[in-house]
């Protein structure tokens, strides 16, 4: 429990340490072009309803699709990631935070963060494209086996929608963040596809 809330808190440092996030080095790629290895997102294939027992309010998507390719080792041991969600950091952060994990549900609570096995990261804005389309590297958190280490990582967001105003309408899609991720450092070599899909737990309101 204790390492989860360092995870958390590491979240919120994500927010800060987002512009800081090394030279973006694209402007927005063709629709049709891989990220890392040609590797394309994985298709989320999500039925668009939230959860009957979290009120109309509530955007998460927990139906255990698989929407996640993102495997490899790190130092605290292999990972292999199957289910990913992203929210909005709002107020004094801003920015957006991707979380990626093993298991297929998150707590409903505020300012959530996946369940460990996990990995975490926050897409910069690109000035290039006057969004979060785009390659950088990015500090990258993950959690498992009770503790969080972190790491420098390159990431490449291909698709990045804007937050919702209110509750989705029957039909819509839920907004979502789709890339590439991989990290080569000593210790480390994860690489994958992701399709986070929105969800109003892992948003976060700073003062």
């Amino acid at each position: 429990m204790q390492s989860h809330i360092v995870f958390v808190i590491f979240t919120a440092a994500l927010a800060l340490a987002g512009c800081a996030g090394r030279a973006v080095v694209e402007a927005e790629p063709d629709a049709g072009a891989g990220g890392f290895g040609g590797a394309m997102p994985v298709d989320a294939g999500v039925e668009d309803a939230a959860p009957a027992d979290a009120g109309p309010a509530v955007l998460c998507p927990m139906d255990g699709v698989v929407t996640v390719a993102v495997a490899g080792t790190t130092p605290l041991g292999d990972i292999d990631l199957k289910f990913g969600w992203m929210g909005y950091l709002g107020g004094e952060c801003g920015g957006r935070r991707v979380g990626l994990s093993a298991v297929p549900t998150l707590e409903p609570e505020f300012m959530a963060s996946p369940s460990p096995p996990a990995l975490e990261f926050s897409p910069p804005y690109n000035p290039m494209t006057g969004g979060y389309v785009g390659a950088a590297e990015v500090p990258i958190g993950v959690e498992m086996n009770g503790q969080v280490v972190e790491t420098q990582g390159w990431v490449e967001i291909t698709r990045a929608d804007p937050q919702p105003e209110g509750p989705l309408a029957d039909g819509m899609e839920y907004p979502r963040f789709e890339g590439t991720i991989k990290i080569d450092d000593p210790g480390w070599n994860v690489s994958g596809s992701f399709t986070a899909l929105y969800c109003q737990w892992m948003d976060v309101l700073c003062p």
